[in-house]
């Protein structure tokens, strides 16, 4: 993504939850059955990136995906996170999306509840 499109974008997988709009830059739905947040961040992001290095495999809400989701990685106190939670900590299975307002702006949405996520 170009400099001058970067955190205006509102870039999201054809399909995903928020597609048709709304104040979130990207949304990414988070399986937590089996793994903590951090885990099934790290493993989507792999996933993401993968997928953009093949060839014409680069669309925009791909790198808006990828660029989600490393700054969720860097920034995000993943630690905080865990002890938050059971359901984000992987002990009580479950499921969450990933909000990015922007860089280092970070909510996690579960069923009716939206959590802040706390900056490392």
């Amino acid at each position: 993504m170009s400099n001058e499109n970067k955190g205006r974008t509102a870039a999201r997988e054809p399909g995903s939850p928020g597609a048709g709009g709304g104040e979130a830059f990207v949304r990414i739905g988070l399986d937590l059955s089996r793994h903590c947040v951090e885990t099934e961040a790290r493993r989507l992001y792999e996933k993401a990136l993968r997928q953009a290095l093949a060839p014409d495999g680069l669309e925009a809400w791909l790198e808006a995906r990828v660029e989600a989701l490393a700054d969720f990685l860097e920034h995000a106190d993943h630690r905080a996170l865990r002890a938050s939670d059971p359901v984000l900590s992987g002990a009580a299975g479950g499921k969450a999306v990933l909000v990015v307002h922007g860089p280092g702006s970070f909510s996690l949405e579960m069923g009716d509840r939206t959590l802040a996520v706390p900056l490392g």
